[in-house]
């Protein structure tokens, strides 16, 4: 509820309902509402926060003032939580907000709530004919990302996703398959960008 300047009058029904006073003007009444408000109780550790705001409030699709949305940004910026306000003509907020483009919003909420994947283990790694290796593909990201591999491995090796960030090359290199082997690795969380790493596989010939 404004404490100053006009109030709509839904605005006083709520408060009335909700605060059991709507007299804007009454200094116990403005007491009341502002300790209520959302604004009294920013802190520092809040999580990131994406507001958006009807700019038509006054025209009966908004019955949150502007103002209060942009009070909420500048005190949740002051108090270093990261925000995104987004203010939208007519009723593009709420269920509607969806219909509008939300690249730029997805790119915020994804750069502060997670952690792109990385592929953080060597880009090559050498097995030799006819001895057994191993040899573990390391990732980060947050949530944890599923590992894959595209492209032909040599026979005798397997790719196999730990379901830890991490994957296993494993196995031992069949007679014939001396050879140096590009693949794709991919990690994806499903929330943010897929990292994809070329890796150059090898095998030696063997031992003489």
């Amino acid at each position: 509820m404004r404490t100053s300047g006009a109030v709509d009058p839904e605005q006083l029904q709520n408060a009335e309902y909700y605060l059991g006073c709507s007299n804007p003007a009454d200094p116990a009444c403005a007491a009341t509402a502002t300790a209520a408000s959302a604004v009294s109780l920013v802190q520092p550790g809040d999580p990131a926060t994406l507001l958006a705001n009807s700019t038509d409030w006054q025209v009966g699709c908004e019955i949150v003032d502007p103002a209060q949305a942009q009070e909420m940004a500048t005190h949740l910026t002051a108090a270093g939580v990261p925000v995104q306000l987004d203010l939208n003509a007519a009723c593009d907020r709420a269920t509607g907000y969806v219909d509008i483009e939300l690249a730029p919003t997805v790119a915020f909420l994804e750069a502060l709530l997670f952690v792109a994947p990385v592929v953080t283990s060597h880009a090559s790694h050498t097995f030799r004919e006819g001895t057994a290796g191993t040899f573990t593909v390391k990732s980060t990201a947050d949530p944890t990302a599923a590992l894959t591999e595209s492209g032909p491995l040599p026979t005798g090796i397997t790719f196999v996703d730990q379901g830890t960030g991490d994957a296993v090359l494993a196995g031992t290199p069949a007679a014939g398959t001396a050879d140096t082997n590009p693949i794709t690795v991919r990690a994806a969380n499903g929330c943010a960008t897929d990292a994809v790493q070329q890796f150059t596989l090898v095998v030696s010939a063997p031992r003489r």
